[in-house]
């Protein structure tokens, strides 16, 4: 196999030397005289291998543009020939591949450099790789996760609702059956929206790019509020207090729909019938604090720990007999984090809890 090597050099007699003894089975050596944009070249060209004297002849270090190169996210093979050993260890430290005093350089020593930098940075593309590929893989693992645990809620509402119909349309016809028609159908595009939004392939590999669509926090709790506010099935009280307008975020409407939705429902799982639930948003200039707080059974501080945990329930009397799956604030959590916020909790056994979530706003105002 060829490997491309360039030589970024004013010095032609280190060029002519480097190729004299290069195998040219194995290498191919090229030459770049100019110097003055190291960092362009080495962002915008590709060889197998880069070799820099350090200094250049005109006294410049090149270990700065080594350092610019890594920051800027450059993971091409460097290696750099100094003039002395503590030269050498400097341009490790910027990021070299690998560095080496020029009077320490042999023909043999040369393509020994050259074919541990260039299996060096194989195994680290290797191993960037094999990582972006367990974090796909984790993410195929929540959202299944997420379907499963949230497409049960819409579902059994819309079965309770056809079962009521069912059982008696003439008696339901006396009541509100545009609200049970309504619900069902809010019920129906909840589990579409999950679907599509969700197990979206794009989705996934959207998370692999970054987030690029702007979502605007506060029409997003407000719709989910509205759920909640005329839901005639909640016998808590619940308390909306809006946030400022245009709250811009990067990321997914239908992830951090979901991760307030898995708040608000755990309140209202957790939170007597008498008790209250507050959906509140507060900003700063660089972020949004989204909280749901309750008057509910609280948490015992030696279950806390484990609060986000898969699969982890805090079981006390009061809320043992209650069903779930242990997996939504885990969720949460997951969502949130992918979103570059921080999930946060305050809790107290007795009393209430307070569950929530910091996000980075853009600074875009659409």
């Amino acid at each position: 196999m060829v490997n491309h090597v360039l030589y970024i050099t004013d010095q032609v007699n280190s060029v002519a030397q480097a190729q004299a003894w290069l195998s040219t089975e194995y290498w191919v050596l090229e030459h770049y005289a100019a110097t003055d944009n190291l960092l362009s070249v080495l962002a915008n060209t590709d060889y197998d291998v880069y070799l820099l004297d350090d200094p250049m002849a005109n006294g410049e270090p090149t270990s700065p543009m080594i350092r610019l190169a890594r920051e800027a996210g450059v993971q091409r093979a460097i290696i750099a020939f100094t003039e002395s050993h503590g030269r050498a260890l400097v341009a490790l430290k910027a990021g070299a591949t690998d560095a080496i005093a020029r009077d320490a350089l042999t023909p043999a020593l040369l393509e020994r450099l050259l074919s541990l930098a260039v299996l060096r940075v194989g195994q680290s593309q290797l191993e960037y790789q094999l990582n972006i590929a367990q974090k796909q893989e984790q993410l195929k693992t929540d959202m299944i996760r997420i379907a499963a645990h949230d497409l049960r809620g819409p579902l059994n509402t819309l079965n309770g609702y056809i079962g009521l119909l069912a059982e008696d349309l003439s008696n339901l016809a006396l009541s509100d059956p545009l609200s049970y028609l309504n619900e069902m159908q809010r019920c129906v595009e909840r589990m579409e929206r999950l679907i599509e939004g969700i197990l979206s392939l794009e989705r996934i590999e959207q998370y692999r790019e970054g987030y690029t669509d702007l979502v605007d926090l506060s029409v997003l709790i407000g719709q989910v509020a509205s759920q909640y506010s005329a839901h005639n099935k909640i016998t808590q009280t619940f308390r909306y207090l809006p946030p400022p307008s245009g709250l811009w975020v990067y990321g997914s409407e239908a992830e951090l729909i979901e991760a307030l939705e898995n708040l608000v429902n755990n309140a209202i799982k957790y939170t007597p019938p008498a008790g209250e639930i507050v959906l509140y948003c507060t900003t700063d200039a660089d972020s949004a604090l989204i909280a749901v707080k309750d008057t509910g059974y609280g948490v015992p501080e030696k279950l806390q720990l484990n609060l986000f945990s898969p699969f982890f329930r805090a079981n006390t009397p009061e809320t043992r007999a209650i069903p779930g799956t242990g997996l939504g604030l885990h969720l949460v959590k997951q969502i949130v984090e992918r979103h570059g916020g921080s999930i946060f909790f305050e809790s107290a056994y007795g009393v209430g809890s307070t569950f929530g979530f910091l996000l980075p706003l853009t600074g875009n105002q659409v």
